[in-house]
C-alpha cells in the first residue's frame, strides 16, 4: 500500500473544529473556533472564500452531494449557504443544543442535523 501523502495547511488563526470535502471540486471547507468558515483550493491551499457561522464554533460542516450548497453547524445554530456566493438559504439559532454532525442526502431534499444532546433534527 502507498503512505500517504500528509500535507500542513495552515488555516486563520484558531483552532480547527470540521473539515469536510467538495463532492466534485478540488475545495477543502474548514471551520475554526471563532465560527469562521475558509473555502480553499486544496491543491494550492489558497483561501477563496471567508464565511462566518451564525454563532460560535462552526462545529460541523457538509457539502450537498451537487457541492451547490454548504451546510454549518454551530453553537445551538444552523446556517445552509449557497456554496458558490454565500448567499444564506437558511438560518437558524433555535436549535436546543450544540451541532455536532451534518449530512445530506443524495436528492438534497432534508438535511440531517445531530446535536450534542443525542438527538438527530
Amino acid at each position: 500500500m502507498k503512505k500517504p501523502e500528509i500535507r500542513k495547511i495552515p488555516v486563520g488563526n484558531e483552532e480547527l473544529h470540521s473539515v469536510t470535502l467538495h463532492p466534485t471540486d478540488p475545495i477543502l471547507a474548514v471551520g475554526d473556533l471563532e465560527g469562521q468558515v475558509f473555502l480553499l483550493e486544496s491543491s494550492s491551499n489558497k483561501i477563496l472564500k471567508r464565511y462566518e457561522s451564525t454563532y460560535g464554533a462552526a462545529s460541523a460542516l457538509a457539502f450537498a452531494p451537487s457541492g451547490q450548497m454548504l451546510a454549518i453547524g454551530g453553537t445551538r445554530s444552523l446556517r445552509v449557504l449557497e456554496a458558490s456566493s454565500g448567499a444564506v438559504l437558511l438560518e437558524t439559532e433555535e436549535l436546543y443544543n450544540d451541532v455536532s454532525s451534518l449530512s445530506f442526502p443524495p436528492d438534497e431534499r432534508l438535511l440531517a442535523v445531530g446535536c450534542h444532546d443525542a438527538n438527530v433534527r
